[in-house]
């Protein structure tokens, strides 16, 4: 990965690796303030892609453990069974700033894992505390700074991100939102109710679709070529299916 700068650095990250950190801080043990952990993902070129998690064993603030190297690469390795393109990209904490236990776990990884996967190791911040009511989240990358070859410190320099769904990921942050706005717990839709809400969707995209093409049509909008080539090419990869062969096919589905 030659990346000259860290503000070159793209990074996304996937729900679960936040699901996953808030479930585990909330598992933790009651002498336990912060946890910490090792960042998976992928990386190509200037993209690094942040898919999975994983808790190590690191020492709490009354310094009661201590980090167990050969438990780490014990789910290391487990890990990289299930999902072998998936390596090394950096370290998480929770809390509204990077502490100490973060700073020297971040620095000891970093010796590995630049040689061997990323230049610039991801920090991921995850604000478990809700700070001012907001679970904040933050990325920045560890590195080095002073003069080549005579190094005087490290230091971490904020970085953007943005999340990335898969479909899966998709429905479940839907259904999140949905309880976000009743205020409190949504049902889960079976099947069938989930047919009828994205039916429901798909219904009122296509009014908008309508509207859009009515307005350009009648001169009340400007004519965007982008646009219309978008909607020939989703109009093109829709299978031309008889009405009442799609019927079938949809009984059938929903049995």
């Amino acid at each position: 990965m030659a990346v000259s700068s860290p503000l070159q650095l793209s990074v996304v990250i996937h729900p679960v690796v936040i699901f996953t950190i808030c479930d585990s801080y909330e598992r933790r043990n009651e002498d336990i303030d912060k946890i910490h952990g090792t960042l998976l993902g992928k990386v190509e070129k200037e993209r690094i892609e942040i898919r999975n998690c994983f808790i190590d064993d690191n020492p709490t603030a009354s310094g009661k453990k201590k980090f167990n190297l050969e438990e780490f690469q014990r789910l290391f390795d487990l890990h990289q069974r299930v999902y072998p393109s998936e390596v090394i990209v950096g370290r998480f904490s929770t809390g509204h700033q990077i502490d100490e236990i973060a700073l020297a776990m971040q620095a000891f990884f970093s010796r590995v894992i630049e040689s061997s996967y990323v230049t610039f190791p991801i920090h991921l911040l995850v604000d478990t505390n809700l700070t001012n009511s907001h679970m904040g989240i933050q990325t920045s990358v560890y590195h080095k700074y002073g003069v080549p070859g005579n190094d005087n410190g490290s230091i971490f320099t904020p970085i953007q991100y943005r999340m990335s769904y898969y479909p899966e990921e998709i429905s479940a942050t839907q259904l999140f939102q949905r309880n976000l706005a009743v205020g409190g717990i949504a049902p889960v839709h079976n099947d069938m109710q989930q047919v009828i809400a994205t039916s429901t969707k798909i219904d009122e995209l296509l009014d908008e679709v309508i509207k859009y093409v009515e307005d350009v049509m009648a001169d009340n909008i400007p004519f965007d070529s982008k646009l219309g080539r978008s909607l020939s090419d989703a109009i093109i990869a829709v299978p031309q299916i008889d009405q009442s062969v799609f019927k079938d096919m949809m009984n059938n589905s929903t049995q």
